[in-house]
C-alpha cells in the first residue's frame, strides 16, 4: 500500500513496484466479495475467498523468493495466512474431511506461488546484470 500512496504524494514519478502492481488484484476482488456480501448479492463468499486465496499466495510467494529475509513480507504473510485459514476454514474441518474437500482455491494459492516468485527471481536476475 505505501507504493500506492507514494506515487499519490509524491512530485518525481518512482516506477511502481512489483508488489505494488501485481498485489491490486486479489485485493479488488476482496473488495468486491465484501461488497457483494453487504448487499446480498450472489457469490459474494466466493469472490472473498477468491482474493484471499491470490493474496496469500502472493505474499508466500515473496516470502519464498526472499528466503524469509524481509520482516515486512513476513508481517504480510503472517497477516494472509490468518485471513486465508479462517476465511477457508481449515479451522474447523476435521483430518478425516480434508479428504473429501474441494481444493480448487489452493490452485489459486500455487499459482500465485509460482507467478510471484517466477517475476521476483527474474527482476533480481535483471537487476544484478
Amino acid at each position: 500500500m505505501n507504493e500506492i500512496l507514494d506515487d499519490d504524494l509524491a512530485t518525481d514519478k518512482k516506477p511502481v513496484s512489483l508488489y505494488g502492481k501485481f498485489s491490486n488484484l486479489p485485493a479488488a476482488i476482496v473488495i468486491l466479495g465484501a461488497l457483494f456480501k453487504v448487499l446480498h448479492w450472489p457469490y459474494g463468499n466466493l469472490m472473498l475467498l477468491i482474493g484471499i486465496c491470490g493474496h496469500f499466495g502472493i505474499e508466500l510467494g515473496y516470502a519464498l523468493a526472499l528466503r524469509f529475509k524481509s520482516k515486512l513480507n513476513n508481517r504480510r504473510l503472517a497477516i494472509a495466512t490468518f485471513f486465508f485459514v479462517f476465511l477457508s476454514g481449515f479451522w474447523r474441518v476435521r483430518l478425516s474431511e480434508l479428504i473429501w474437500m474441494d481444493f480448487w482455491y489452493l490452485l489459486i494459492v500455487l499459482c500465485g506461488i509460482v507467478v510471484t516468485f517466477y517475476l521476483v527471481r527474474k527482476k533480481g536476475r535483471d537487476q544484478l546484470q
